[in-house]
């Protein structure tokens, strides 16, 4: 009832405002309103306010100003992503819907990098430096993108070439040691070719107490764009980033020093925890390390047929990352991931009555990983544990697809869109685990073939207010388990309902975007602590019945005057599991409780080696919030400029993200939630006369409010009455520094 109400409202607030909107002209003095802005979400560049999807867009200089070096630095300006660090491979969310595994599993959350889908989102990591912009993209995709986008996208596009000799480099400078470097040099060389080169170098040391969770990358990227005839260009990109140095580290949950959040579980205090199993786990080190590089190769070449723009992308990525991690045990993580794909696209032009696209895409993708343990399992009366073990997993992806939308112009004011997408994908996988005894060597494969897409009305019902309705689905692929047939999962399949509008009010100094979302995700997939066929344990992927995701969302920019800009987002969100039961992991009736929901134990069952004789269980989860799934999210921002007597200006910013309590992980247990927060971030810049030179002090985090990222549990390790354990991965601490830039 009550989102049937926040429907009528938005509609109601539309319609309001038509008659003044009616007033305002097509684009607003740029000295008296909001810029526009311009995305290419749906595959042609759009006026961002003209767009009939919900888009969040930060803009490159956004992102510089917030020391966005990371893919999970994005979670301080978009309100309902949650980008978690896990090794080279980070966890996306967007509404509670992600992947919490590793890189054998499909995302959410499509990533792509300048307009090339990734298989995984390892690409991601050192990729923002020199960008244009990033667009996050909410709902199902499918019907404009190459790799399926069940949740959303995040697409981040790097500044490509221009016609202008020139450049732009920073040094930032800060507590931990760190100095970042970025850099890029625009250099057109004839009327129709043109280079740039950019780079960026972090160095940091650690934020945990041990030196973990440090940084230390290079990034270079080297595009050409090349025009020989006015309807044909060619843009070719390369791009490299390494990583060294420690990994990402982990504290124990609770925190054992809450003084001291970002105390490492290495050391004596955090090792502390341990105690209850001394005779059988050896203390954490601060072994952790981390190498791994990233490289890419693409082009996108686009030819202008007058009557329609037909582009060709085909790209080639590999990433290889050794990583040495402690979550309360040994792990040493080897991966090589490769992927080829190709799309053609077809996209009408003008502004005629009729939009169309319509795409073909191909994606081949390998990954191989394997992984070393160092854990005693859980210890069954009469059997050993069976730890150490050695894991290997080959997978290969083969991904067909075609797309297409078409949106139809009724009316001047009142257009219909209707999208279609056929995917076959076909996945194969092997692998053997070696952990006496017992060693299990497993095959399996998948074929998903599916037909999905989308049905929207848009309405003008004034030249600078927009009300849209759309129904999408989407389809995220099934995959499989290291474990003995059977071993696969089933396709999650995405149906939303969307209805939103977007206004530009009082001469473009309001900016007011609002969406209700209704999602209902159907085979859901989920990660979690399960007894394998064959017997032992693993983290498998199993489908959840029915979740359902509802909310509204309202995001507001007001220019309030020619030296003063405010910014509020809020999002409400209800993420809920309707119905999710599965077999319980062996060590709910073993060592004691792993999870918050409902269990039920079952009959006695010989499980065989290591656990023997043992009662099996029944998880009923139905009723619990999807993981990293906050009821209310949001972010407030002010600025304030002012102008100086010799021509210089100063630029106050300040903002926050706040969100309401959530768990971090399908166990529902209090040690597994994270509080609600507010993080606090300012900066106060000096432009220079002509505005080539700036510099600027910046905090963030001012608060030193701890924020946990990838979160798990632990299972008691066969010592009876010792307590789980549960580790995570913090955000940043307080951090300050001062900023120098210049553009030349």
């Amino acid at each position: 009832m009550k989102y049937a109400m926040l429907a009528g409202l938005i509609c109601t607030s539309v319609l309001s405002v038509a008659g003044r909107a009616s007033a305002d002209t097509a684009a607003g003095p740029a000295d008296t309103g909001l810029e526009e802005i311009v995305v290419t979400a749906q595959r042609r560049a759009e006026d961002l306010q003209r767009v009939a999807i919900p888009v969040d867009v930060v803009s490159g200089n956004k992102m510089l100003a917030q020391g966005i070096v990371q893919a999970e630095d994005l979670n301080k300006l978009v309100p309902d992503l949650a980008i978690s660090a896990n090794g080279a491979y980070p966890q996306l969310y967007l509404r509670g819907l992600g992947t919490f595994g590793n890189v054998l599993n499909d995302s959410s959350v499509l990533p792509s990098l300048d307009g090339v889908p990734l298989g995984t989102g390892s690409a991601l990591r050192g990729a923002f430096y020199d960008l244009a912009r990033v667009e996050v993209l909410k709902g199902p995709q499918g019907t404009l993108y190459g790799l399926n986008a069940a949740a959303g996208a995040i697409n981040v596009i790097s500044n490509k070439p221009g016609k202008t000799l020139g450049g732009d480099a920073s040094i930032d400078i800060g507590n931990y040691s760190d100095f970042k470097f970025e850099g890029a040099v625009n250099l057109p060389v004839t009327d129709t070719l043109a280079f740039r080169m950019a780079t960026q170098i972090v160095n940091r040391a650690g934020y945990l107490s041990d030196g973990g969770s440090d940084d230390h990358h290079q990034s270079l990227r080297f595009s050409a764009l090349y025009t020989p005839i006015e309807p044909l260009s060619v843009l070719f990109v390369a791009d490299y980033t390494r990583y060294s140095g420690r990994n990402y580290d982990y504290v124990p949950l609770p925190l054992v020093d809450p003084s001291n959040p970002w105390l490492a579980a290495s050391t004596p205090l955090g090792n502390s925890r341990l105690a209850p199993y001394a005779a059988v786990v050896p203390l954490i080190t601060d072994q952790d390390k981390n190498d791994s590089n990233s490289y890419g190769v693409h082009a996108e070449i686009n030819w202008d047929l007058d009557f329609a723009t037909l582009s060709v992308v085909p790209a080639f990525r590999k990433t290889e990352s050794s990583e040495v991690y402690e979550p309360g045990f040994f792990l040493s993580d080897n991966t090589k991931t490769e992927q080829a794909s190709g799309e053609v696209r077809l996209a009408s032009n003008g502004n005629g009555a009729n939009k169309w696209l319509v795409g073909a895409y191909y994606f081949n993708g390998l990954q191989d990983l394997f992984n070393f343990v160092n854990e005693p399992d859980v210890v069954v009366p009469g059997n050993p544990a069976t730890l150490p073990a050695r894991n290997g997993f080959f997978l290969d992806t083969k991904t067909y697809a075609f797309f297409g939308t078409d949106t139809y112009s009724v009316t001047d004011a009142f257009r219909v869109t209707a999208g279609i997408r056929y995917t076959d994908e076909k996945r194969e996988g092997e692998g053997t685990q070696v952990s006496p005894p017992p060693t299990l060597t497993y095959a399996g494969q998948t074929a998903n073939r599916n037909v999905s897409g989308k049905v929207g009305v848009e309405w003008d019902v004034a030249p600078r207010s927009l009300l849209y309705a759309n129904v999408s689905n989407a389809v995220r692929a099934g995959g499989i388990n290291p474990d003995s047939a059977p071993n696969t999962y089933e396709p999650e399949k995405l149906t939303a309902y969307t209805i939103g509008s977007k206004n530009a009010l009082y001469d473009g100094r309001l900016r007011l975007n609002a969406e209700l979302y209704y999602w209902n995700d159907k085979d859901h997939q989920e990660n979690v602590l399960a007894e394998r066929n064959v017997g032992g344990l693993d983290i498998l992927s199993k489908n959840v019945n029915k979740v359902v995701i509802k909310g509204v969302d309202v995001d507001a920019q007001f220019y309030a005057t020619s030296d003063d800009v405010l910014g509020v987002s809020v999002e409400h969100n209800e993420a809920k599991i309707v119905d999710w039961e599965y077999n319980s992991p062996l060590p709910v009736f073993v060592v004691g409780p792993t999870t918050g929901c409902v269990t039920t134990p079952g009959a006695v069952t010989n499980f065989g080696p290591p656990f023997g004789v043992a009662p099996t269980g029944h998880v009923n989860c139905s009723g619990e919030p999807l993981t990293r799934s906050p009821k209310w999210t949001g972010t407030v921002s002010v600025q304030h400029t002012l102008h100086l007597a010799n021509s210089g200006s100063m630029v106050g910013d300040i903002d926050a993200r706040f969100a309401t309590r959530s768990f971090l992980a399908t166990d529902f247990l209090p040690q597994e939630e994270q509080p609600g927060y507010a993080v606090l971030n300012a900066s106060l810049t000096y432009y220079l006369p002509g505005d080539r030179w700036s510099v600027a002090l910046w905090g963030r985090n001012l608060s030193d409010k701890i924020v946990y990222g990838t979160t798990f549990e632990r299972p008691g390790i066969g010592v009876p009455g010792a307590p789980d354990l549960f580790y995570t991965i913090p955000g940043d601490p307080r951090t300050y520094g001062v900023s120098l830039r210049v553009k030349f």
